[in-house]
């Protein structure tokens, strides 16, 4: 976690267990998942969890209540790797979603409006397919098609433009958040067998 102190941790047993990394004590258990976690990832202001299971589903947690605020049931099978967007991805997207509904009403900016990172999850699963959804409502925003088997793994790229995924389709693909998600950029028989990561 951004803090340092806690150490999350997923586990075939279908928990997700939070720990005191001065204690090694287990401080919270979260049970929710059906089938074995395989995946977690924490927002980058430390209060939301993020995991991915073998029974299809990513859920969303608030870490210091351990509650479910969200269980994500679009993906067909097995969820292979989750990631919050960065400070930089939020910006993009946020404008983008301001250009968008400048169109139709004026859009007025306060403090409480401050980009933190977090806003946005991607989720990568075997059924060839990236989500990116809204971490507020749990919507998903954006479905990413082209690979042509298992995705693997996937990232907001530093920057907040890109999100790139690795597949089992040997490829690497870059994905322009800046150009409604269009894949800009594919590198081709990047190993000689699958791309974990």
């Amino acid at each position: 976690m951004p803090s340092g102190d806690r150490l999350i941790s997923c586990s075939r047993d279908m928990t997700i267990k939070v720990w005191d990394v001065s204690s090694g004590f287990c401080i919270a258990t979260l049970k929710g998942h059906e089938k074995w976690v395989r995946v977690v990832s924490v927002s980058p202001d430390g209060t939301m969890l993020a995991s991915g299971s073998m029974d299809k589903t990513v859920r969303l947690w608030t870490i210091a209540t351990g509650k479910c605020e969200h269980v994500l049931r679009e993906h067909s099978h097995v969820i292979e790797d989750v990631a919050f967007s960065n400070i930089e991805a939020d910006k993009i997207m946020l404008s983008s979603e301001e250009d968008e509904d400048s169109k139709h009403t004026e859009i007025i900016r306060t403090d409480e409006d401050e980009v933190r990172g977090g806003t946005y999850l991607v989720s990568a699963s075997r059924d060839n397919s990236v989500r990116v959804w809204e971490v507020a409502s749990g919507m998903c925003l954006h479905v990413l098609s082209g690979h042509d088997s298992w995705v693997r793994s996937v990232l907001y790229h530093p920057g907040g433009r890109y999100i790139v995924t690795s597949s089992d389709d040997k490829t690497i693909r870059c994905w322009d958040l800046k150009r409604n998600f269009k894949c800009t950029s594919i590198i081709d028989e990047a190993h000689e067998l699958f791309v974990q990561q």
